[in-house]
């Protein structure tokens, strides 16, 4: 596969308790996996593929989307 078609996804609706995140990125997938082993009530894997993607339930309350401003010069 190409870089432009691996993608992340970030899966969830109002309704849910946990985002399903599905990734291709080698270090997000080694720190959901680390998250993962620490934490097995709060996130797993509940997917893989030959193709190299995983995929993860996270619980909402421990995944943060942050939006930073840019730098001043």
């Amino acid at each position: 596969m190409k870089k432009i078609e691996k993608e992340t996804i970030l899966i969830t609706s109002e309704g849910d308790s946990a985002y399903e995140i599905f990734t291709y990125n080698s270090s997000l997938k080694r720190r959901l996996a680390a998250f993962a082993t620490r934490y097995p009530e709060l996130c797993k894997k509940i997917r893989f593929s030959t193709d190299g993607s995983e995929t993860y339930s996270v619980d909402k309350s421990r995944v943060s989307i942050r939006l930073l401003p840019p730098y001043s010069e």
